[in-house]
């Protein structure tokens, strides 16, 4: 009677192993995410509980920036934790349905990103060029139906914005016009930059060690949420004020 071997695979629970090839270095970069992950669920915090709480910042501006926010807890709190227990604990086993779980609020979170991104560009559009019909062009209802076309659409909006901007005769108006963008198209590069990179590395990057692909997928995670707060923190007048009186004042 002849014995046939089957090999022991399954289909619903998959071990994930880190980062292959830095297997020694895991303690290190589990520090890293670590730090990451805290600063994103403290700034990201900071600027939801600010522009909660002062009705002067519930304006669609900020209102987006608050559900961009959101968005980022989300994304990090999806996918940080469950990397952290890899590194510490080698708790690399996920069932099937956790695992689709865990993709569908990736991608989704990802999704709602872009459309948050695509409704900050139109904002700022119609701020810069329509600023007397401002409140009744952006409403809430509007902000509510944003498209699909995301990428697309951002270029286009900022395109038009260029275009007003520098038809603009006045320096001084110019330069507020592209400041009150400028922490806005940081956000996009830093969102669009990595995942374009990225795409292109694991398109035509055959010669690329794996490991580097896995640290520039996870660059587009921990980068965005941890560095956004940050970026409109530095950018933004209303709330760098709102947090110098939240964190200093309050002290005193």
């Amino acid at each position: 009677m002849t014995t046939l071997n089957h090999t022991g695979v399954s289909h619903t629970v998959f071990c994930l192993l880190g980062i292959p090839g830095l297997e020694d270095q895991h303690m290190w970069i589990s520090i890293l995410f670590f730090i990451s992950y805290v600063s994103t669920l403290f700034g990201n915090s900071l600027l939801i509980s600010i522009i909660l709480t002062k009705r002067s910042l519930h304006e669609p501006m900020y209102l987006l920036l608050c559900m961009l926010a959101g968005a980022d807890l989300v994304l990090s709190t999806c996918t940080v934790p469950q990397a952290l227990a890899i590194f510490w604990f080698r708790a690399g086993e996920i069932s099937l349905d956790r695992c689709i779980t865990q993709l569908f609020f990736i991608h989704s979170t990802f999704i709602s990103e872009s459309g948050i991104l695509l409704v900050m560009a139109f904002d700022r559009y119609i701020a810069i060029c329509y600023p007397l019909r401002y409140t009744t062009i952006l409403t809430h209802a509007l902000i509510g139906k944003a498209v699909v076309l995301d990428v697309t659409l951002i270029f286009v909006s900022y395109v038009l914005i260029l275009h007003a901007v520098f038809h603009i005769p006045s320096q001084d108006a110019r330069q507020k016009a592209l400041n009150t963008c400028g922490s806005h198209v940081c956000i996009i590069i830093l969102f669009y930059g990595p995942a374009i990179f990225t795409t292109f590395t694991q398109r035509f990057g055959r010669h690329v060690p794996p490991h580097i692909h896995i640290l520039l997928a996870n660059v587009c995670i921990l980068a965005p949420p941890m560095l956004n707060p940050i970026i409109y923190g530095i950018k933004t007048k209303e709330i760098r004020e709102q947090v110098a009186h939240m964190l200093f004042i309050k002290q005193k």
